[in-house]
């Protein structure tokens, strides 16, 4: 009902800024007619990707990125465990070879 409101206020006012037809005559005036909403299908949904557009690029943006940091963190813990098992391998073995080289009396059993 505000759209007719509206285009009627149009129509008074341009009846009457035109001087050289009386009020009832206006029959050269065009047809006022509301636009067609053919015109706005499909509109829409793209308006909406648009709106959205920077947070469902953000959303994809952010879980590629946990993904990778994810493996990067699994492929340091794995690094590490193998730095520490390399670790402790030379030091098993470093013990064996001290003891090895001891004397029998000096020898000990388990920690001191």
């Amino acid at each position: 009902a505000g759209w007719f409101c509206f285009v009627a206020m149009f129509r008074v006012a341009r009846l009457l800024r035109n001087k050289a037809s009386p009020l009832g005559a206006g029959g050269d005036m065009p047809q006022l007619s509301m636009p067609s909403l053919a015109s706005l299908q499909g509109k829409g949904p793209m308006f909406l990707g648009l709106l959205f557009f920077p947070v469902i690029y953000r959303g994809f943006k952010d879980a590629y990125w946990t993904q990778q940091l994810r493996v990067m963190n699994q492929n340091e813990v794995v690094s590490d465990r193998f730095g520490w098992l390399h670790l402790e391998m030379l030091r098993d073995e470093v013990e064996a070879v001290a003891a090895e080289s001891m004397p029998a009396p000096l020898k000990r059993l388990g920690a001191a």
